[in-house]
């Protein structure tokens, strides 16, 4: 694939950028280690796809790839469990969450009611261990029965 159809990311911040030069008698080789603060950009775009469950088996992937290249983490191999592709899925329902309620989420980050203006108000809304948004209370008490 040429670099013209790579992915374009845009504003992804890099910190603590370094390369260090490992010189043996035998061989010269080079890393480059990043530290990636913050993509604001999701890993794949969607349009891209027809198919749902390919996604999630990409991003499966791409995850994978991204922890076995972190130097301290034990290394995967084989075939996609399914605890990968929940982990894939669970990233894009949270990436979803984020683009579409932003400033409901980032209010429940910081421990602060939901702005009476919000559609979401009238739920008894709640961020799970995952960081996804949850409705607590009964469904059939709110606006959208």
């Amino acid at each position: 694939m040429s670099m013209e159809k790579w992915p374009k990311f845009k504003n992804i911040e890099f910190d603590k950028c370094s390369i260090f030069d490992e010189k043996r008698s035998t061989a010269t080789s080079a890393q480059l280690s990043c530290a990636i603060n913050k993509v604001s950009e999701s890993l794949l775009n969607l349009e891209n796809f027809s198919n749902l469950q390919k996604v999630y088996n990409i991003t499966a992937w791409v995850l994978r790839f991204l922890n076995n290249i972190e130097k301290r983490k034990t290394k995967i191999s084989g075939e996609l469990t399914a605890s990968e592709i929940e982990k894939a899925e669970l990233y894009w329902i949270k990436q979803t969450q984020q683009s579409i309620f932003n400033r409901e989420i980032d209010s429940l980050k910081r421990e602060k009611s939901i702005e009476k203006d919000s559609k979401l108000y009238s739920l008894n809304l709640k961020l799970d261990e995952n960081g996804l948004l949850v409705v607590t209370g009964r469904l059939q008490f709110s606006e959208f029965s």
